[in-house]
C-alpha cells in the first residue's frame, strides 16, 4: 500500500489533474467510482475531512473543500454528520 501514498500530503497519491487514482468512470452508469471502495483506507472513510500536522506530534482535523458539503444539492454538515464520519472512524481506532 505504501506505492500508493503522498507522504507529503498524508494521503494517496493523486493524478496529475488531482483526482484519485482508485476513481474511475463507468460509462454504462455514466458516473465515477471508487475500485476500492469496500477496502478504503481510513483517510478515504474520513473524507471530506483531512489531517494537517500542525507540530511534529499533533495534528489538526480539517473540513477540505467539497462541492456536495453544505450546498443545497449536497449534504449538510452538521453535529449528525460529523458523529457519523468521525465518530465511526474514532470508535474503529
Amino acid at each position: 500500500m505504501v506505492e500508493f501514498l503522498d507522504k507529503r500530503y498524508y494521503s494517496l497519491r493523486s493524478r496529475a489533474d488531482g483526482s484519485c487514482i482508485f476513481l474511475q468512470h463507468s460509462k454504462e452508469k455514466n458516473i465515477y467510482e471508487c475500485l476500492i471502495y469496500d477496502s478504503r483506507p481510513i483517510l478515504c472513510r474520513l473524507y471530506p475531512f483531512h489531517f494537517e500536522q500542525i507540530h511534529s506530534d499533533s495534528f489538526l482535523l480539517k473540513l477540505m473543500p467539497c462541492l456536495g458539503i453544505n450546498r443545497r444539492c449536497g449534504e449538510l454538515v452538521d453535529t449528525k454528520f460529523i458523529i457519523t464520519h468521525v465518530g465511526s472512524f474514532i470508535n474503529s481506532v
